[in-house]
């Protein structure tokens, strides 16, 4: 059976991972096979309990078939790909400290060093809108999803243990889990503060506000924001993450096509610049071959003058040489 370890990035799915293999034994694998992060650092890789492999590499119907738990990270949104037979754990954190997470992990481990936050909060980076991930695993309906916060697993992990215990069926083990500094010194520039609130100190006035314009609705929906949905809000915000995602896929169109013209043009300009060098390098052989030609000529005729003077000399030689015999 496949376990999906579902949620938006930086909300949590690295300490569900760690929790499964600390008190129940049990490795995970990513649909994205992490191979510049947990991947790659073999002291995290222990303490999450990944385990090494991609997405083409993942044979999901042969897990399905079998008796035993496979659990699998993603941070996709639900699709055909996600079965009713699979169960789904949901993992969701607060948007504003996910995607102050997500710039960080960005700018340190992703190398967008000049990504802007702003991005981030409007959704125009590879997994879209907070907010719209929170939606549409909300529309999904799965019939054996469980949803868990961050701000709760991450405050009482045994709690989320025994939680997960009773779920799957598996028994636990009772040794505390790790200080999160331990996780922090294996990968330093993989984890930040781990705590809730830390958009209290990064968010500005205007950020806030445009956190709430583009995810306010999503921040109700999943009650980490005061008030209810209006009649109708939800369905308005349906349409709106939708075109937001064609304005974002067309963003992504123009920037990718402004980046083609760009290569286009210095690729023109250094072709140009060798057409000059080239072009500068014929006139110069055209000059050498001109005074080859002259230096040829003048060689031929002063050849042509020496050989007539040597032959009449020699001529003549051998015609006083006649005359003295007796």
């Amino acid at each position: 059976m496949i376990v999906w370890l579902a949620s938006y990035p930086r909300s949590g799915n690295t300490f569900c991972r760690s929790i499964l293999n600390h008190y129940f034994g049990k490795q995970s694998c990513s649909i994205y096979g992490d191979p510049n992060d947990i991947g790659a650092n073999a002291e995290l890789g222990a303490l999450v309990g990944h385990k090494a492999g991609a997405w083409d590499g993942l044979d999901l119907d042969e897990f399905r078939s079998s008796s035993e738990h496979f659990y699998i990270k993603t941070h996709e949104l639900p699709d055909a790909t996600f079965s009713d037979k699979d169960l789904v754990f949901y993992i969701i954190r607060d948007g504003r400290d996910a995607c102050v997470s997500y710039l960080r992990y960005s700018r340190k481990v992703a190398g967008h060093d000049d990504l802007p936050l702003q991005d981030v909060l409007r959704g125009a980076v590879q997994f879209g809108l907070w907010g719209n991930h929170v939606l549409r695993w909300h529309q999904a309906g799965h019939p054996r999803i469980h949803q868990f916060r961050f701000e709760d697993i991450t405050a009482q992990p045994e709690a989320f243990a025994d939680e997960l215990s009773d779920i799957l069926s598996l028994k636990r083990s009772k040794k505390p889990f790790p200080e999160f500094a331990k996780f922090q010194k294996a990968a330093p520039s993989f984890f930040g503060s781990g705590e809730t609130g830390t958009h209290k100190t990064i968010f500005s006035a205007a950020d806030a506000a445009l956190f709430k314009m583009y995810n306010g609705t999503a921040m109700r929906l999943a009650r980490y924001a005061a008030g209810g949905l209006a009649e109708g809000e939800l369905k308005a915000y349906d349409v709106f993450c939708q075109h937001l995602s064609t304005v974002l896929q067309l963003e992504r169109t123009v920037s990718q096509s402004q980046q083609e013209i760009a290569t286009l043009r210095s690729a023109r300009t250094e072709l140009q610049r060798e057409l000059a060098g080239a072009a500068t390098k014929i006139e110069f052989l055209e000059q050498q071959c001109d005074t080859l030609a002259c230096n040829y000529e003048a060689l031929l005729d002063r050849h042509n003058t020496v050989r007539r003077y040597t032959g009449l000399a020699a001529f003549q030689r051998v015609l006083a040489q006649f005359r003295s015999r007796p």
